[in-house]
């Protein structure tokens, strides 16, 4: 076989199993466009509903018979009453106070430490960073899964704990850290 039949074979492989590649790549694109419109709607539709209800009057939002996604009477006193209001200024600028103090104070922590950790060793870095890594990978309402009520221990609780009335704070819910259930959510071989 000549050499350029070979480079001609190379440039122009036969058709696969699936088509063409352009007809590939055209699906993937439709896919990709389909994921995006549906990602696109469920975070634009909170918004726009938030938006939609902010332009109805008092009397409208609390009528169980209009559309919600409709305004029948539009009306701006929402914001009137809002930006009229001097507590929400307050409110508000004590808010980007607090936030910016926060985020400054966060950011100045985590770059030191980030630091620190990354270029100098010391005793114990690898594992401090290990620590840090996985705070910030479990979520942290994972965290709180040990501190809900079990129902299959409830029984043994009460009976240990006596009625509810012999409480000292007044027979409020009684909620039990559990270690084993906390302990079993890092992974094992990690520190």
């Amino acid at each position: 076989m000549p050499a350029s039949q070979v480079t001609a074979d190379a440039m122009h492989p036969a058709p696969g199993l699936f088509g063409s590649l352009s007809r590939q790549r055209r699906w993937a694109l439709w896919g990709s466009y389909a994921a995006l419109s549906v990602f696109v709607v469920m975070f634009l539709v909170p918004p726009f509903h938030m938006l939609v209800t902010s332009l109805k009057p008092s009397a409208e939002i609390s009528a169980q018979q209009t559309n919600p996604w409709l305004v029948s009477h539009p009306t701006l006193q929402n914001y009137r009453e809002l930006i009229g209001n001097s507590n929400f200024q307050h409110f508000f600028l004590n808010s980007v106070k607090v936030t910016a103090c926060v985020v400054a104070a966060s950011m100045a922590i985590s770059v030191l430490s980030a630091f620190s950790l990354a270029r100098m060793g010391f005793w114990g870095s690898q594992t401090l960073g290990a620590g840090v890594f996985l705070t910030y990978l479990i979520p942290d309402s994972l965290l709180f899964i040990p501190l809900f009520p079990d129902p299959w221990h409830a029984r043994s609780d009460q009976q240990r704990l006596g009625s509810a009335a012999d409480l000292p704070h007044g027979g409020g819910a009684v909620l039990r850290l559990d270690h084993d259930r906390l302990l079993r959510l890092v992974p094992e071989g990690v520190g």
